[in-house]
């Protein structure tokens, strides 16, 4: 629905999780949920969830409306949270998350790991959607609370939103009675480069890109990810090296250097034993693992006003500063 220049990433002050690489031997993939396996801009998703049809939103691509849990709980419980909280919100449009088993998807440079979702603005009575919003067509009202449920009741990497419309919900928000030190922060970052939430992308003027963070997803994909190699679920590129033998090498030592095994090298170079002499001259296929697989798993600290600290992030009923006055319905 929406193209895509290349997705920025925040490196906000960030918690880490628990980083288990286990492998499971005789692995299931299907037993274990959704799987968001390297990064957003190289990636697979495995068993996926499908973004359903709801009363509050419409999926405008089917076929690529497929994340993982955290992603898709995410989107329904924001879009919900806008409808209960202003009253006669028209339905917002949900474009591109990923397909189904993830991967390229053009003509998106991410969107390949079950964790970016494009998401429509609101707009006012009478003017088209999905049209590059300016003070005259965008309902800011609805958009921003959108966005504000974003960043409080989830947990994003980051939001792609055209300079031009983060201007105007900044503005909107501040004579709102947000807090200006947590809207500069949010829209400008903290001090530091790269620590704002919402990020100035080209051809994100019609929809916002909303990156989620989806750690138990993610902590799937990097345990199992061995073992996924291993049964032929993930095909890595390999490059050919010749690895000139020297004395006291094994073959078991020179597989674990390359990352692979002292069977395979066996049978690439057609040795009847294990056995090598110093000055041979072994091909090595090296693995070039998915980009991001094994990093740590990351998830932004999750920025929320003086105002809102001591409510419950998750609760439906939340109070909000999104009532609307008399007239704005």
């Amino acid at each position: 629905m929406w193209s895509h220049a290349a997705d920025a990433q925040t490196t906000a002050d960030t918690q880490t999780t628990a980083d288990t690489q286990v492998a499971f031997p005789g692995l299931d993939a299907n037993s274990l949920g959704a799987l968001s396996i390297g990064h957003p801009h190289e990636g697979y998703l495995m068993n996926p969830v499908r973004m359903p049809e709801g009363k509050y939103w419409t999926v405008a691509l089917p076929n690529y409306a497929y994340g993982t849990e955290e992603t898709i709980a995410g989107l329904i419980h924001c879009i919900t949270l806008v409808n209960q909280r202003i009253s006669n919100t028209p339905k917002v449009i949900i474009g591109s998350i990923s397909k189904e088993g993830g991967g390229h998807f053009p003509p998106h440079k991410s969107h390949q790991s079950g964790r970016d979702a494009d998401v429509g603005f609101y707009y006012n009575p009478g003017f088209p959607i999905a049209k590059p919003g300016t003070r005259e067509n965008l309902d800011l009202e609805r958009t921003w609370a959108l966005v504000r449920s974003f960043i409080i009741e989830t947990d994003v990497d980051m939001i792609l939103i055209d300079s031009k419309v983060q201007r105007l919900l900044e503005v909107h928000a501040l004579r709102r009675g947000e807090d200006p030190v947590w809207l500069k922060s949010v829209f400008h970052g903290t001090g530091r480069p790269y620590t704002a939430l919402i990020l100035h992308a080209p051809g994100h003027d019609a929809h916002m890109h909303v990156r989620f963070s989806s750690p138990i997803a993610r902590q799937r994909g990097k345990s199992s990810y061995a073992t996924l190699v291993e049964q032929g679920h993930i095909k890595l590129r390999r490059t050919e090296i010749r690895h000139r033998v020297s004395r006291g090498d094994t073959l078991l030592g020179i597989a674990a250097k390359y990352h692979t095994s002292a069977e395979t090298v066996r049978r690439l170079n057609h040795l009847e034993s294990t056995k090598i002499r110093a000055g041979q001259a072994l091909l090595i296929q090296k693995p070039e693992h998915l980009r991001g697989a094994l990093d740590p798993i990351v998830v932004p600290k999750r920025r929320i006003p003086d105002s809102d600290a001591p409510s419950s992030s998750t609760s439906l009923a939340a109070s909000s500063p999104f009532e609307p006055s008399a007239g704005e319905q």
